[in-house]
């Protein structure tokens, strides 16, 4: 999931709107956890970290 925050950090009290305070961050829908865009996959309609998805599938020893 994507979601807008604010990572502002206020330097020295003098903005330079540099953007961080509409900063754009993503987390996979499972764990929460912050991911890179191209870290996050596509899955059932939830965007998963690859530990995530993995855990959808069996492995060979599980069936």
């Amino acid at each position: 999931m994507k979601k807008t925050v604010n990572l502002c950090v206020n330097c020295d009290a003098r903005c330079n709107h540099c953007g961080l305070d509409r900063a754009t961050v993503w987390y996979c829908d499972r764990c929460r956890e912050e991911n890179e865009p191209d870290e996050l996959y596509d899955y059932d309609g939830e965007e998963l970290c690859a530990r995530c998805l993995l855990k959808q599938f069996k492995t060979v020893a599980e069936r």
